[in-house]
């Protein structure tokens, strides 16, 4: 009997195999983390960020975004590189929930676009643009500036209390700033405003900051300050997942170690750093002659030839 029972388990275990096999070979189920040991297993712990699925988006009939797939992990800071007009501001305008797709999933800190509340996700979001740059009051101090990245608002209106002056003047500390506490803000260099704005961006303690080309303007000594500044911001906050936009590769330090390169509205590729500024690479994706140079601290200038 136990020879006969052995021989049935047999049976079925190669029933069963070539069950899976069949299945398999017409893609109808995924069994690979089960039955082969050679792929590695994905965490179900690793908290996603931002997540696009197959997300489109037209304007007056015109495709300005195509089937992106995109997914930033917890823990991982990114670059998103393409020149002017290739969709990295529609991209940003989506993340922070001031356009919906045409069509696709959005996802972002796990809170699905359609079915959660945006401007609860907003607040969870500190981002760094131009615009805002560009409207924040110059009268404001610095201090109150800074604080008014609590409420969302561009100007203070609301009752100040202590423990935001101390939280606004923390920041300020942390990040050798302090001097300019009761500065106003018409009084600042175009780098120093930069400043600012991102400690704003950090008083509502978010998950995601968002850097939208945030060296426009700046000199090379300015933008070598600030980008310094992103890498003690990593170091200080590292809960905080960074994204910076540019069309720059001098301007990727070395603390993004994830890049998307984006072009025509299409992710063109996406992965690990040393991959994504291949030289062969780049040529491809500038789809014309150009000159790469090492840069500073493991960074690369192009130009064109």
């Amino acid at each position: 009997m136990g020879i006969f029972n052995c021989f049935l388990i047999y049976i079925s275990v190669i029933r069963h195999i070539d069950f899976l096999t069949w299945y398999d070979k017409f893609n109808l189920i995924e069994y690979s983390t089960t039955f082969r040991k050679d792929t590695p297993m994905t965490s179900t712990t690793e908290k996603t960020i931002i997540e696009l699925d197959n997300v489109c988006f037209n304007r007056q009939d015109k495709a300005i975004l195509k089937n992106i797939q995109w997914t930033i992990n917890q823990g991982q800071h990114w670059a998103l590189l393409g020149l002017n007009g290739s969709g990295k501001s529609s991209i940003i305008n989506i993340l922070t929930g001031y356009h919906f797709p045409s069509s696709g999933q959005v996802k972002v800190l796990d809170q699905l676009f359609g079915v959660s509340s945006i401007p609860d996700l907003q607040r969870r979001i500190g981002i760094v643009s131009a615009w805002i740059n560009q409207e924040s009051p110059s009268h404001l101090t610095v201090l109150d500036t800074i604080i008014s990245g609590k409420f969302a608002s561009l100007g203070l209106y609301q009752k100040v209390t202590d423990s935001l002056i101390q939280e606004a003047e923390d920041l300020l500390d942390t990040f050798n700033f302090a001097a300019f506490r009761n500065r106003r803000m018409a009084t600042l260099s175009q780098g120093e405003r930069q400043t600012v704005l991102i400690l704003r961006a950090l008083m509502t303690q978010p998950e995601l900051l968002i850097l939208d080309e945030p060296t426009s303007g700046l000199d090379l000594f300015a933008r070598e300050s600030l980008l310094a500044m992103l890498d003690k911001l990593a170091k200080e906050k590292p809960e905080v997942t960074q994204l910076m936009v540019t069309h720059h590769t001098e301007e990727i330090i070395p603390l993004y170690q994830k890049i998307c390169l984006l072009k025509d509205g299409e992710i063109f590729a996406k992965g690990d750093r040393p991959l994504m500024l291949d030289p062969d690479r780049l040529h491809d994706f500038y789809g014309q002659p150009v000159l790469l140079r090492p840069f500073k601290k493991g960074r690369i200038l192009v130009m064109p030839k």
